[in-house]
């Protein structure tokens, strides 16, 4: 169909609306879809089934919906009964919660506030004897602190059976801590009174340094140191009750046996009133001053023999040693102990933990390991502890030291390398008592030996020699080995600052003995130009300085030695100056020709010296004649007499001299010889004696002598 036609039948005007056409349309279309549909239904028999159908499915479907909404109003309610059921239940089993909680805390209460009466009459009536009551008294302590530090909450403190038994826990406590500190005070001063009348062993106190019965005292109080540790945290009041009673107790025990070693060695520390001479191994002695003049080695040695058979067996600083090898341990000893015992070391041990782990020994500690105390508070407190336990000891140190010192002033040497050696050992165990003590007593005897080696000083340069008597071993030269050998004794090994002291005593008194050589000589140059005063001062140095680096260098100490060198270097010069001055004696006139040749052959050529009328070939004869071998073997039996004589008191010197002699005389006999030959060559003359009759003639002298 054309579209102009079917617009036409629609009565289209295009001045017609678009939404009114559609709509007009729509209309149409369903008018028609209504009309085809009652066709079909017209032309088909079983569409009235087919509607009948429906109408009894939607029937049916009506009846079921109605089932429906029944079912779930059915389902509502019952889902309100389930949230109800489940509300009930939740209320149930808080309450059971609550119920239970209750219970516990219930049990808590009771439990905190129940004592067991085994507790209480353990506490009260077990025995502090054996260390298994003494365990089970701790066991049960432990138990009555638990209970007393339990921690509540104000709702449990409210009740008034609380109230109750804290106040029976606190009643307990008391109780157990008013027996222990009783028992404690009594225990401690027993076993100190029992210690100080034993006497069993008494004379075994200085051969093993320690006190008779002590170590078994603290073995017996080990045992409660538990129960101080107890007293420590729950009465501090009672737990320094104990302490001040031990301190009186054992300050009593300490000054009786350390009393009864200073006067079993008494006797040691004061002056022999035998013998007025001084030791020989001083500087400052009664007869040096009186006489004025030098000490023979016979003398000394008479004056020493005399001092060994009325000198007691032992010194001052070894007595000295004795006491404070004893003194000192036993401070160190017992200031660990009382550490331990009191539980001074340890800020975070506590009570509970002793028990568990059964920290109660039966043995003492080892007392001799340091126990570091940190804190200032803590060492201060133990040094006025140990001031009262040690009460009086500083005073019997120095006490000892001033005896001793006057008795003998050497003796602060060993004295004080003794109480070094004891300061070394305090360094790492925070040991302020005794450190402040020998801190002390070093400071007393660095005064006194420097003091000591200040009057040595004097009194060797106070030394003086008699005028016509400048020979032999002067006093300070002889005692001055004994000196070392007697501060070296006192020293041993010891390597502390004392060590370096005395070696600086060594410099200065070597130095000043040398300084004193050194004036006597200058004093007799400006007194007198004699020969003899010459050779006097040549045998003074010879016979001091040999004596001298002989007699230290056994020593092997290395200030000793650099002197000992210097002295064997003075001692070598005036050899060489003796030997040539006793040999023109036995060969002066053989000495003045050919020295005054050897003058000659310094201007004048060899060949002209035998035209000089004083050294010509008629004089070399004259003076060679004079001495036959003959001649020389009277010479040199007379000068070895006279060298005997000059050389008889210093061992062993007068062989090397005499050997230095003869190996001059070889030298000047090979020099004449040799002049000889130079100046005089067709002179046809030589010497009377021989090279080898020299060596008979010294050989035959050291036979004869």
């Amino acid at each position: 169909m054309d579209v102009d036609e079917l617009l036409d039948q629609f009565d289209w005007n295009a001045t017609i609306n678009a939404a009114a056409l559609e709509s007009k349309l729509s209309a149409e279309l369903a008018s028609l879809e209504t009309v085809n549909v009652k066709s079909i239904i017209e032309a088909d028999g079983r569409i009235g089934e087919i509607v009948s159908g429906l109408d009894k499915a939607l029937e049916e479907l009506e009846n079921l919906d109605d089932l429906l909404t029944l079912y779930y109003t059915e389902l509502d309610t019952m889902d309100h009964d389930v949230k109800y059921i489940q509300s009930l239940n939740k209320g149930l089993q808080i309450q059971a919660s609550n119920q239970k909680k209750l219970l516990t805390e219930v049990d808590h209460i009771v439990e905190s506030v129940t004592l067991p009466d085994s507790c209480v009459s353990t506490l009260r009536e077990e025995s502090l004897e054996s260390l298994s009551g003494i365990n089970k008294i701790e066991e049960n302590a432990a138990f009555l602190q638990k209970q007393l530090q339990r921690q509540y909450n104000e709702g449990s403190q409210e009740l008034s059976v609380y109230a109750e038994r804290v106040e029976l826990f606190t009643q307990t406590s008391n109780n157990f801590s008013t027996r222990v500190m009783e028992y404690l005070k009594v225990m401690v001063v027993y076993q100190a009174e029992n210690c100080m009348t034993d006497t069993k062993n008494r004379q075994a106190k200085l051969a093993s340094l320690k006190i008779p019965g002590l170590e078994a005292m603290k073995g017996h109080i080990q045992k409660y140191r538990g129960l101080t540790l107890w007293l420590k945290e729950m009465e501090f009041r009672k737990y320094n009750d104990i302490q001040m009673v031990y301190v009186e107790a054992m300050s009593k025990l300490y000054k009786k046996e350390i009393r009864e070693v200073t006067d079993s060695l008494r006797a040691f520390f004061q002056p022999s009133k035998r013998y007025g001479e001084e030791f020989d191994y001083v500087f400052t002695t009664t007869s040096e001053k009186s006489q004025g003049s030098s000490v023979t080695r016979s003398a000394l040695g008479n004056r020493r023999m005399s001092f060994e058979s009325h000198e007691p067996k032992m010194k001052s600083d070894e007595a000295f040693k004795i006491v404070l090898d004893f003194i000192a341990p036993t401070v160190i000893q017992e200031q660990n102990y009382f550490i331990d015992f009191f539980h001074f070391a340890d800020d975070n041990e506590n009570f509970q933990d002793w028990v568990k782990t059964k920290k109660t020994q039966q043995e003492i500690d080892d007392l001799s390991k340091p126990r570091t105390l940190t804190k200032d508070r803590k060492r201060k407190q133990i040094m006025q502890i140990l001031e009262g336990v040690f009460d009086g000891l500083p005073y019997e140190i120095s006490s000892m030291i001033d005896n001793g010192s006057r008795a003998d002033s050497s003796c602060a040497a060993g004295m004080l390398a003794c109480v070094e050696q004891h300061l070394s050992a305090c360094e790492n165990q925070s040991q302020d008592f005794l450190s402040g003590v020998l801190t002390t007593q070093k400071n007393r005897l660095t005064t006194i030996f420097e003091r000591f080696v200040d009057d040595q000083l004097r009194a060797i340069e106070d030394t003086k020699v008699k005028t016509k008597k400048r020979s032999g071993m002067l006093s300070f030269v002889m005692t001055f080995p004994n000196f070392v050998a007697r501060l070296e004794g006192s020293l041993g090994s010891c390597n502390t600052d004392v060590r370096q002291l005395v070696s600086q005593a060594y410099g200065r008194i070597v130095k000043t003995m040398f300084d004193s050589l050194d004036a006597i000589a200058k004093e007799a140059d400006s007194m007198s130009a004699d020969d003899k005063e010459q050779l006097n001062i040549h045998i003074l140095t010879m016979e001091n300085m040999h004596h001298f680096f002989m007699e230290i260098r056994r020593f092997k100490i290395p200030i000793l030695e650099a002197y000992g060198k210097q002295a064997r270097e003075m001692y070598e010069m005036s050899l060489s100056c003796y030997v040539r001055a006793v040999m023109r004696r036995p060969l002066t006139r053989l000495l003045e020709f050919f020295d005054g040749v050897e003058g000659l052959l310094k201007t004048t050529s060899p060949e002209e010296v035998s035209y000089h009328l004083s050294y010509n070939k008629v004089a070399l004869r004259k003076v060679v004649a004079l001495y036959p071998g003959k001649e020389i073997r009277k010479g040199l039996d007379t000068l070895y007499r006279r060298v005997d004589k000059h050389f008889c008191e210093e061992e062993g010197l007068l062989q090397v001299v005499w050997r230095a002699i003869q190996e001059e005389f070889l030298r000047q006999h090979e020099r004449f010889s040799n002049l000889i030959q130079i100046c005089y060559p067709d002179a046809n003359v030589s010497l009377e004696f021989s090279i080898q009759d020299l060596l008979g003639y010294f050989s035959e002298l050291a036979r004869s002598h």
